[in-house]
């Protein structure tokens, strides 16, 4: 997805050469047009001052080139889509396992307005459905088999669930990761779809792969990504990145120069590692970083941690009958990892984890993108109990008191407050006793008061239940009133047959 700023540049216009983009002059229409959208954005954005110095002489011939981030920044495309199928909550789990920053997501908009992780507009391909995105409601797509394609048909993640984009986001809050917004053409309320990031409290951490001008009327601090072409030159690149801080698109297509050119306005470059070929992800990755970039967004997590140098830590857990091989920190696990269970090698499935009732001691020897790790597991059987001793109670709201009693019209009166019941026993019965009528001293109402309980009767334990009491009079157009006030006391009673 090629993304512009705000609008996209026309594409009548010529593309320029790689080697004319270091000298593309500022009166071409191209460059123009660019930054007239910078300066409709400018107005929006709102970034953290930068602290860098331009060095205008470096963006034509940079010497050495810079040295880029210290760690990485890694975006997992669609997750871990070698491990697990793209796009669901499994993928994303084993990316965030290998410790990334972020994970790549396809978002795209049902019929009734959800946001799903898809990268095609239809969901043919990966799925067992048929039809595009946008004809489909929420509880449709999510009734497919996201797992129905090669290599996934039949195996450990058969069947499988096309992600929710509220999973994904709950799952990076949990990690502390963000997410790179990959915003598709089914998608027609971006401004909804950043409020959503919002409430997960995840803005500052994603990046969104959209130029709609939605996304920073709703966040202004969102962080966009703008991918680039051949033709735009250093000195626009540096323009580019006040507004679009990251920078993606193809390797090939960045240069040491226009990466100085980004860096000296606080930018980051993130090429594809993916491009050219599974076999040549690591290669493309050192390739970046030999330019000076800050990282690559890689269909292959695992093996872009392990090139560079960063293998997440892990630790291996007993569930059940289970051991299990997991991040140390966020405790996704890592699959098709050997373990060394007492003395016999075994292959870690889904989630990490190998069957092993009674296993005792457990070693993972470590690759170059998970850190080694050994566990003595000892079963001792145990139990734990505790007792509840016998409770009843009840607590009465406010007296309530009728609006004030009208003589010689007829009318009912109304006045309620709450019960709140407490009740350890095996069914519990609210009641009341018999009423009588309203008195004013030795005056007396003329018709009965009456009381309704709702409800009366709890055939179970509850806590803070909630009953309603509501009172009834009525009044007779006849009925003789004594000026003061009518009043009665009531018994309410809670009781149980089954203590």
């Amino acid at each position: 997805m090629k993304t512009r700023l705000a609008l996209a540049v026309a594409a009548t216009l010529f593309v320029a050469p790689a080697a004319q983009a270091q000298t593309t002059p500022p009166d071409d229409p191209r460059v123009v047009a660019m930054r007239a959208q910078i300066d409709a954005l400018d107005d929006l954005v709102q970034r953290p001052a930068c602290d860098q110095a331009a060095e205008p002489d470096r963006w034509l011939s940079v010497g050495t080139p810079d040295a880029g981030r210290a760690r990485p920044l890694i975006s997992a495309h669609r997750g871990a889509l070698t491990l697990a199928p793209e796009n669901t909550i499994q993928s994303y789990e084993y990316a965030f396992a290998f410790g990334v920053e972020l994970v790549e997501v396809d978002i795209q908009q049902t019929k009734d307005g959800r946001f799903v992780a898809l990268h095609d507009s239809t969901v043919d391909r990966t799925t067992n459905g048929t039809g595009d995105i946008s004809t489909l409601t929420f509880d449709e797509v999510r009734a497919l088999n996201a797992a129905d394609y090669e290599p996934w048909k039949g195996g450990a993640y058969d069947p499988a669930q096309v992600a929710s984009l509220e999973e994904v986001l709950a799952l990076a809050k949990r990690v502390g990761g963000g997410l790179e917004l990959d915003i598709k053409g089914s998608v027609t309320e971006e401004g909804k779809l950043t409020e959503l990031v919002k409430e997960y409290g995840l803005i500052e951490q994603s990046i969104f792969n959209s130029g709609d001008i939605r996304v920073l009327q709703a966040a202004p601090n969102a962080r966009i990504i703008y991918n680039r072409d051949r033709w735009e030159p250093p000195y626009l690149m540096y323009e580019i990145a006040k507004v679009a801080p990251v920078f993606g698109s193809r390797r090939d297509e960045y240069n040491a120069e226009a990466i100085a050119a980004i860096h000296d306005n606080c930018g980051l470059v993130m090429p594809h590692a993916y491009d050219a070929g599974e076999a040549h992800e690591v290669e493309e990755f050192r390739l970046a970083r030999a330019m000076g970039a800050d990282g690559v967004q890689t269909n292959q997590p695992e093996a872009i941690v392990a090139a560079a140098g960063i293998p997440a830590p892990s630790t291996i857990v007993r569930h059940d009958d289970e051991v299990c091989l997991v991040n140390r920190d966020n405790g996704l696990g890592f699959p098709g990892k050997t373990l060394i269970v007492d003395g016999v090698a075994r292959t870690a499935g889904r989630g990490g984890c190998v069957a092993a009732p009674g296993a005792r001691d457990i070693t993972f020897a470590g690759t170059g993108a998970v850190t080694p790790s050994t566990a003595t597991v000892t079963a001792i059987t145990g139990g734990v109990g505790g007792s509840v001793g016998p409770a009843l109670s009840l607590t009465l709201g406010p007296a309530p008191a009728f609006d004030p009693f009208v003589p010689g019209v007829e009318q009912d009166y109304t006045a309620s407050t709450e019960a709140t019941v407490l009740s350890t026993a095996g069914n519990a019965t609210l009641s009341v006793s018999g009423p009588g009528h309203l008195t004013n001293g030795a005056f007396t109402l003329a018709q009965p008061l009456r009381v309704e309980i709702s409800p009366n009767h709890w055939p179970g334990p509850v806590t803070a239940a909630k009953s309603t009491i509501t009172f009834k009079q009525s009044i007779g157009a006849h009925d003789p009133l004594r000026t003061g006030t009518y009043s009665k006391t009531l018994t309410f009673t809670l009781s149980t047959t089954a203590p």
